[in-house]
């Protein structure tokens, strides 16, 4: 089910201790026309980061991850939303989904310029 209701995704900040659990954690909150706002974690796990680190030919240190948490989680978010998928209070992105889903891994190289 595709979704046509205007998404605002918010970035909200970072946890308070944002490398939990080999990921980089970005703080996010998801309103939409007619329903209520919803609080949701991503997850950016390492190995994910890894990967759009090497596809973005970037470094991989603590800036690019928390930048990559925060750009990319907000439009994976919209995605999931856009798809009609109910969000979790915490949503993982792992290398394995951004391997699956080479459209959106296209999508964020335009978003960066390469």
């Amino acid at each position: 089910m595709t979704t046509t209701t205007p998404i605002h995704v918010s970035f909200e900040g970072y946890g308070e201790a944002p490398e939990i659990w080999g990921s980089m954690q970005a703080n996010f909150l998801v309103t939409q026309h007619g329903q209520h706002a919803q609080e949701t974690a991503v997850l950016l796990n390492d190995p994910a980061a890894t990967y759009l680190a090497e596809v973005l030919g970037q470094p991989d240190g603590d800036e690019f991850r928390r930048e990559a948490a925060r750009h990319v989680g907000r439009l994976w978010l919209e995605k999931l939303v856009a798809e009609g998928v109910h969000l979790a209070p915490a949503v993982t992105i792992s290398r394995g989904a951004l391997e699956a889903d080479q459209a959106f891994v296209e999508q964020v190289k335009r978003l960066v310029g390469r």
